[in-house]
């Protein structure tokens, strides 16, 4: 039986679990380099470039050396507004080797942060740092169809389309409903991570204009920060606090609309 596994209708969890990785893959390169990321434009516009690239590149590769013959490459604005590039070919393949195409990607974020460490240029460092974290985050709508491709025997052979994969094999119906849970798990945070940013951006702001900071319980939500060593500096950074209390904040809000349109119907 064929049938397709597709990443459209989930757009919303793969935005969600994008950020969540940005986050986390973000706080890791800038704890392993020592140094707070450049947002310098040009690092960011240059990471960017160089992570398509490399990341549909690996794609590639991984798929030719899996006897793909011809392989596409393309790119589409999905809901939200979110952009995809990706790599397609006709070839059939197993199972496990198209996970192992799926995630292939994923082994160049260790390796760029390794490069970034052995170089003496800050420019450098951070572009190469930008690849690794949009790169992680970027594999966002790969691991949405993994949690959909495992729901097919390993003998089940898949074709993949770039956005979405055709499937012909035995699909275990258990291991699907396992992940319309977890998918429904990410559709109820799926907001307050998207939210999580914006108004992080909002307390940062709010932080360096006032010069104060904020502590709620001793946790820090956001710092206010001077440097008097070297002249003069300050500057805000959000705390651990801040992250958890934006998604908290939003989380709370959309349980509140739910439930009020949940009693109104």
């Amino acid at each position: 039986m064929q049938q397709n596994i597709d990443i459209k209708p989930y757009v919303k969890q793969a935005i969600s679990l994008g950020i969540l990785l940005l986050i986390a893959q973000s706080g890791i390169v800038s704890y392993l380099l020592g140094v707070p990321i450049s947002l310098g434009s040009s690092e960011l516009i240059i990471g960017i470039i160089l992570t398509v690239i490399l990341h549909e590149g690996v794609h590639a590769i991984v798929l030719k050396m899996f006897g793909a013959k011809s392989i596409g490459i393309g790119f589409k604005v999905l809901k939200y507004g979110l952009p995809i590039f990706y790599v397609k070919s006709n070839a059939q393949i197993p199972r496990n080797r198209w996970i192992i195409v799926a995630l292939a990607p994923l082994i160049l974020s260790p390796i760029l942060v390794v490069i970034a460490l052995l170089l003496p240029d800050a420019s450098l460092k951070s572009t190469l740092a930008w690849v690794s974290i949009f790169n992680t985050s970027g594999a966002s709508g790969d691991m949405i169809l993994i949690l959909f491709s495992v729901c097919f025997s390993k003998n089940a052979l898949f074709i993949d389309m770039g956005e979405y994969g055709i499937v012909e094999g035995e699909e275990n119906p258990m291991r699907k409903k396992t992940v319309y849970r977890i998918l429904t798990v990410m559709d109820l945070i799926a907001w307050p991570l998207i939210a999580i940013l914006p108004i992080v951006a909002i307390i940062l702001m709010m932080s360096f204009v006032t010069r104060s900071s904020l502590y709620l319980g001793g946790i820090p939500i956001v710092e206010f920060i001077e440097e008097k060593t070297n002249g003069y500096s300050c500057y805000s950074q959000i705390g651990a606090g801040g992250f958890v209390f934006s998604f908290t904040l939003v989380l709370a809000m959309e349980l509140l609309v739910r439930t009020i349109i949940r009693v109104q119907r």
